[in-house]
């Protein structure tokens, strides 16, 4: 697992669902046109000014959207403090999304408290990025949050559960190094693969190695080729160092199979270069 990279999210646009009013629903809908260019020009001031009259309406999710362009200065006058305070009030009123800006504006701004907060009211509201995020500040740590590989591991869980393949590869790795869970290779060699088999580059990397190694599957050459050239074609470096060594060991034959069974070309499964 490497250390995730912190930052405040684009705009996460919910599906529609009922709204406060019909006027509402109308004007939130075609703000998201103007704001995606969805089907017409797009136009992030219009977008602001629709977002604004469905706000005014009582729509929350409206006004989520106003407190992150107010925050990023997109299609009105950056304001960071009116940001913050928009969605505060979003998020406290059910806003999964404005809960899950504010906790990573906060967490940016050191209010390590009130980010866990409103990430916590993120993730109970069905958002498995917020679950994600919350696993991984307990699993690496933040400054004033400690490491703590239980939570990592519940909220991990939760993601996984809904079938996301990031979790998937977390819970791996905690059941493989017994971080917080007792030791079971087997089911993390399991998590691994299921992350795998859904396109996740690290899983790849971590899959190939116990077919490299054979400690919870049986050694196989073309085996561990198959999902390092997965991995490497996703530009995974720790695939590419660990191929740069391991191609070494391994025949022409075993190669050509490995690249048949993959559908890669070679040279980018191959690709060797920094």
């Amino acid at each position: 697992m490497t250390r995730p990279t912190l930052l405040l999210g684009c705009l996460i646009l919910f599906p529609l669902v009922a709204r406060s009013s019909d006027n509402a629903q109308t004007d939130y809908v075609r703000a998201r046109n103007f704001l995606s260019g969805n089907g017409v020009a797009a136009d992030p001031q219009k977008a602001y000014s629709l977002f604004q009259k469905a706000a005014e309406s009582g729509d929350v999710e409206a006004k989520a959207a106003l407190g992150y362009l107010s925050f990023t200065g997109k299609g009105t006058a950056k304001d960071e403090v009116k940001g913050i305070e928009l969605l505060r009030e979003a998020a406290t009123a059910g806003s999964p999304k404005a809960a899950f800006n504010l906790a990573q504006i906060q967490m940016k701004n050191g209010r390590t408290y009130e980010a866990l907060d409103f990430m916590t009211k993120a993730a109970d509201g069905g958002m498995p990025e917020a679950e994600i995020v919350l696993a991984d500040w307990y699993y690496f740590g933040q400054p004033g949050i400690d490491i703590d590989y239980k939570k990592a591991f519940e909220f991990y869980s939760r993601a996984a559960e809904r079938g996301n393949p990031v979790a998937q590869n977390a819970l791996g790795s905690i059941y493989y190094n017994g971080l917080g869970q007792a030791r079971d290779r087997k089911k993390g060699v399991e998590y691994f693969r299921k992350a795998a088999e859904r396109g996740v580059a690290r899983a790849q990397v971590n899959l190939a190695k116990e077919y490299i190694m054979g400690d919870e599957v049986r050694r196989d050459k073309i085996e561990a080729l198959k999902w390092l050239f997965q991995a490497n074609a996703q530009g995974e470096v720790t695939a590419r160092n660990t191929l740069k060594d391991f191609i070494r060991g391994v025949s022409q034959e075993q190669i050509e199979i490995a690249l048949k069974e993959t559908g890669l070309e070679r040279d980018v499964a191959l690709n060797l270069e920094n």
